[in-house]
């Protein structure tokens, strides 16, 4: 075994990690789901930035939907959904010890009421197929992935496409 080698099984063995060439880390979680660390991290609401920023944001966000609306160009942002939150039960207990899991300050929970504020076309892809996650025979998730299945963002694509549609028709 390369010295790489060596420390990518001390990595995994010690700490559950698995490398790989991309910069985000894959965890694995309760029951071997495997995570990118960045979503956990923003599950935690370990990443989040400041309101005032996000309404900073949201506020060009609206600028740009205005310039759009008024050319006959349908936007809609997308809240798309993080494995993490849709399989919270099985992030690590040692990840969570430090958060508040119960009510983390996350982008997501801040940034829905200013999108609602200003009037942006969004569609929520997390609550969307959190709200299908018990009624569904197929993954909107795989264990051994860590984005939505094909099946999944086919939901949310059939979902984003009936917006644009109604979105045009007004």
């Amino acid at each position: 075994f390369s010295l790489e080698q060596k420390s990518q099984k001390y990595l995994y063995l010690l700490f559950k990690e698995i490398h790989q060439k991309t910069n985000s880390k894959i965890i694995i979680g309760e029951n071997n789901y495997l995570f990118e660390y960045n979503y956990i991290t923003s599950y935690l609401g370990k990443d989040h930035v400041e309101p005032v920023i996000l309404e900073k944001r949201i506020k060009k966000l609206k600028k740009l939907q205005d310039i759009l609306t008024n050319k006959g160009i349908a936007l809609i942002f997308l809240i798309s959904p993080s494995k993490a939150t849709f399989y919270s039960e099985y992030i690590p207990e040692k990840l969570i010890f430090e958060t508040d899991k119960e009510n983390p300050k996350t982008n997501y929970k801040m940034i829905l009421p200013i999108l609602e504020e200003n009037d942006i076309n969004y569609f929520d892809g997390l609550n969307f197929l959190l709200e299908k996650k018990e009624k569904t025979d197929y993954l909107l998730f795989s264990k051994s992935g860590t984005h939505w299945t094909r099946y999944g963002s086919c939901l949310i694509l059939e979902k984003l496409l009936e917006k644009t549609n109604n979105q045009l028709d007004s």
